[in-house]
């Protein structure tokens, strides 16, 4: 694979992090202001429901990130030969490019895609009189939030998808 290619395929996989990092923080708005919190302090004070779900989010991702990252690390280091970094090149070494992809990239983005997951099974799955539908809820907003949501959970899975098909299969 040419330098060029690995360079793009890098940035499709920091611009993929991104979109699934979007994902998932919109996620978690809408579950916030799904139970009436509708204004909150990033880093001030918060109500004690809003502060518990960032907690144990964080919690969830750093987890499942550390995990991921961990597997990444063990894997290439018990069984080199085993595992044939993402953007080969002609002698088959990954380089830094693929272990920028494999090792730093793609467990935060699963980390995020998986944790969003998690928040839009918790909102299909609550009865929907447990939310608090509030006066300062505005009309139409469910049905644009389900909208917005689906465009940027499409977007971060067929760029998830496009950059595994596009790292891994070998040009």
């Amino acid at each position: 694979m040419s330098v060029v290619a690995r360079w793009v395929l890098l940035s499709l996989g920091v611009v993929t992090f991104l979109v699934a990092a979007k994902a998932h923080g919109r996620q978690l708005r809408l579950e916030r202001e799904l139970m009436g919190y509708w204004r909150v302090s990033f880093g001030g004070l918060n109500p004690p429901w809003v502060d518990a779900l960032w907690r144990r989010e964080r919690f969830a991702f750093w987890i499942l990130e550390g995990g991921l990252a961990s597997v990444t690390v063990c894997a290439r280091a018990l069984v080199p030969e085993a595992w044939c970094l993402p953007l080969a090149g002609v002698d088959g070494e990954g380089g830094l490019h693929g272990g920028l992809l494999f090792h730093v990239l793609l467990p935060p983005t699963a980390a995020f895609l998986a944790t969003g997951f998690l928040s839009v099974c918790r909102c299909a799955l609550r009865p929907g009189g447990e939310w608090a539908l509030t006066a300062a809820m505005p009309s139409g907003w469910r049905a644009e939030a389900l909208k917005g949501s689906a465009g940027w959970w499409l977007l971060a899975l067929v760029m998830t998808g496009t950059l595994v098909v596009c790292a891994w299969t070998p040009v």
